[in-house]
């Protein structure tokens, strides 16, 4: 049996208690960050800065200053024995949680406005407006363009169907064939043709909403209404978004 020997580095830290009782301490010279506008940090790995001067960047964030955070690696070599595909993905994962952080804020400010709007001004059926904005949004302006047209597309197909359908005289035979055919085309169909699964959507929607009402094809114009303007928050916000985001871009470059 071979023994290993401790390594040096491997040994217990010394004690603040002994760093604290150096009688030349108080002789070092105190750190003024009050007065530093801003700091760039240059960080080899992810969380380097948080060991190597953590305490330094809370004094500095405490007092206002601006702090720039540059990270050379995304730490995909973080773990020597993976390969390289095994590598790939820690990266890929890394750089995915920070867009889906930075998607999480993205989503919820115009989600909680049409909630909000639908709550104030107590709008019938306002829920449709905050779905809408969280079915269309996606991280690119230019994603939630096409998919806010597709979901107006489909939702005014189906709302004129549906129209029609409200307008005339209603059985209970027809409101159950609608549903199941409209469950099971959007089975075959699925959300990756979303203008289409739009469409049977919307028959559905319209067709549950319109139960214990009295049958009008106003409820349809109320879905197309709530639709267009959940479309329209979205895309504004996410243009706004992509703005901010370039003029972040531009300041830390």
């Amino acid at each position: 049996m071979t023994l290993i020997e401790p390594h040096p580095i491997d040994a217990p830290g010394t004690a603040e208690s002994e760093w604290r009782s150096w009688r030349r301490l108080h002789e070092l010279p105190v750190l003024e960050v009050g007065g530093w506008p801003s700091v760039a940090v240059v960080a080899a790995h992810p969380d380097d800065e948080v060991l190597g001067v953590g305490g330094l960047l809370a004094m500095t964030a405490a007092a206002g200053a601006l702090i720039r955070l540059v990270a050379v690696t995304d730490g995909e070599a973080s773990h020597p024995g993976l390969d390289q595909t095994a590598a790939d993905e820690l990266a890929e994962c890394r750089a995915a949680l920070g867009r889906s952080r930075r998607f999480a804020v993205l989503l919820a400010a115009p989600t909680a406005l049409a909630a909000g709007v639908a709550g104030v001004f107590e709008i019938s059926h306002g829920a449709w407006m905050a779905t809408t904005v969280l079915r269309v949004m996606r991280p690119e302006a230019s994603a939630t363009v096409a998919r806010s047209g597709r979901r107006i597309v489909g939702t005014s197909a189906g709302a004129l169907i549906a129209a029609v359908l409200l307008g005339t005289e209603r059985h209970e035979l027809t409101a159950v064939i609608v549903l199941v055919v409209c469950l099971s085309a959007m089975q075959l169909v699925g959300p990756a043709r979303y203008g289409i699964y739009t469409f049977f959507l919307t028959l559905i929607a319209l067709e549950l909403g319109s139960v214990g009402q009295a049958a009008s094809w106003h409820l349809a114009l109320v879905r197309v209404a709530l639709t267009l303007a959940g479309a329209a928050l979205a895309v504004t916000s996410g243009f706004l978004y992509d703005r901010v985001s370039t003029a972040r871009e531009k300041r830390r470059a």
